[in-house]
């Protein structure tokens, strides 16, 4: 699923139900506003069940980029550049018995 909640913050409970009603195992999320991973909003997602990987914004309001997924399921940071200008962006790989799949979420950044 890729998804673009403009803030987690403010509606991750909808989010979460949402994604728990449909049985949602991986997410891509686009705009999550998030600032770090010790927050209020990722104690709920870690409460759901699930857990993220995090591309946070630096220096401004808003952005980020994040993969929310099934705690348990084999999910591995992918290792990528980071020295983007223009865009934000998070990829992991998802290992499905002989396939990897790899899943990149990316955000542009506003100007």
């Amino acid at each position: 699923m890729l998804f673009n909640p403009r803030s987690l913050n403010n509606k991750i409970n909808d989010v979460m139900g949402l994604f728990h009603d449909k049985d949602i195992d991986i997410a891509s999320i686009c705009e999550s506003w998030l600032e770090d991973d010790t927050n209020f909003t990722t104690s709920i997602i870690k409460s759901y069940g699930y857990s993220i990987i995090h591309e946070f914004r630096q220096g401004k309001r808003g952005g980020g980029t994040a993969v929310l997924f099934k705690t348990g399921l084999p999910v591995n940071l992918c290792k990528i550049s980071r020295a983007f200008e223009t865009f934000e962006c998070v990829a992991v790989w998802l290992k499905a018995e002989k396939t990897k799949i790899i899943l990149r979420s990316d955000s542009v950044q506003n100007w």
